[in-house]
C-alpha cells in the first residue's frame, strides 16, 4: 500500500511555512544585534573577533556581565544616573529604581571602594556563571532597568507604543521556565541610553538630537551631533537639547589671523 504522497506533501508544506514564520519573526532581532546600541561598545559589551550566535543558549554569567555594564552606563551618562537611592520604607516598601538596581548588581558583584557603584568583575560562592538562565530569570532581571528607563519618559526601542516592559501585552505569552537565547537577552538589553529621542518627536539623521529642535537652532539637520561639546559650555548638544538651552550661544571662534569671527547660528526669518 503506497503512502498518501498528497498529505506528506502537505505535512512538509506546513512545516516549511512554520519555518519561515519563525525566522521572519528572529531576523529583525539578529539584524538588530549584530550592531546594538552604541552603549554596547562603551561599555565593552561587544566581545572583540567573536561571531555571535544569537541561538546559542544563554548562561547566568552572561545575563549578569550586560547587566553590570547596563548599570554603569545608567550610572555615568542617564539623567539622574540610576534614579532614585532611597532604601525601602513606609512610603515605597521596595525602596526606589536606584536602590533597586544597586542592590540587583551588588547581589553578584564586587562592591566598589570608591563607592561610585560596582566594578565589572563577577564574584560569588553561590553562584554558578555557567548555569543556563531561563526566561523568568531575564525578565526579572530587566524589570528594574525598564522601572528606571520608564521614569525617564523611555518609549522607544524596543518598547512598543503602550509598553513599560517589553513583553507587556504580548499575543503569545512566554514559558517563564524555558531556556533563554543570547539574542533574546540581546534584545532585551538593546534600549538606548543617554543618545534616545522620544517616539514623539523625529530624528531622521539618527544624531540623537530631535530635527525640530536642530532645524530651530541650526536651520537644518545634521549640523551637530547629540554628543559633539557646545563650545560655549562644555556640555553636549543634547544636554543642551534637554535642558532648555540655547547652543552655541555667542559663541566666538578664532580665525587664526589675530581676529575673532562672531559666528551667529540663529536661522534667517
Amino acid at each position: 500500500m503506497k503512502p498518501n504522497e498528497k498529505s506528506g506533501r502537505g505535512g512538509l508544506v506546513s512545516l516549511r511555512l512554520l519555518i519561515a514564520s519563525i525566522i521572519c519573526l528572529c531576523v529583525p532581532l539578529l539584524l538588530f544585534g549584530a550592531s546594538g546600541p552604541m552603549w554596547w561598545t562603551t561599555q565593552n559589551v561587544h566581545q572583540p573577533h567573536s561571531t555571535p550566535n544569537d541561538f546559542a543558549a544563554a548562561n547566568q554569567g552572561e545575563l549578569k556581565n550586560i547587566s553590570t555594564a547596563a548599570y554603569l552606563e545608567f550610572l555615568a551618562n542617564m539623567p539622574g544616573g540610576v534614579g532614585d537611592m532611597s532604601p525601602p520604607g513606609e512610603s515605597n516598601p521596595n525602596g526606589g529604581t536606584g536602590y533597586r538596581l544597586t542592590a540587583l548588581i551588588n547581589s553578584w558583584s564586587t562592591a566598589s571602594t570608591s563607592g561610585t557603584g560596582p566594578r565589572t568583575e563577577l564574584s560569588g560562592s553561590n553562584t554558578n556563571d555557567f548555569k543556563a538562565v531561563n526566561l523568568g530569570q531575564l525578565k526579572n532581571v530587566a524589570k528594574p532597568f525598564y522601572d528606571r528607563l520608564h521614569e525617564l519618559g523611555y518609549d522607544t526601542w524596543p518598547l512598543l507604543p503602550g509598553q513599560v516592559y517589553p513583553w507587556d501585552n504580548s499575543p503569545q505569552p512566554a514559558n517563564d521556565f524555558e531556556i533563554a537565547n543570547l539574542g533574546q537577552i540581546k534584545n532585551m538589553f538593546s534600549f538606548k541610553s543617554w543618545d534616545w529621542v522620544p517616539s514623539t518627536e523625529q530624528d531622521k539623521d539618527g544624531n540623537g538630537l530631535p530635527d525640530a529642535w536642530e532645524i530651530s537652532n541650526f536651520g537644518s539637520i545634521g549640523t551637530v551631533t547629540a554628543w559633539e561639546l557646545d563650545p560655549t559650555n562644555g556640555v553636549t548638544y543634547l544636554q543642551d537639547y534637554r535642558e532648555g538651552r540655547t547652543p552655541n550661544a555667542g559663541y566666538v571662534a578664532d580665525t587664526g589671523e589675530g581676529q575673532v569671527a562672531l559666528q551667529v547660528f540663529t536661522p534667517l526669518q
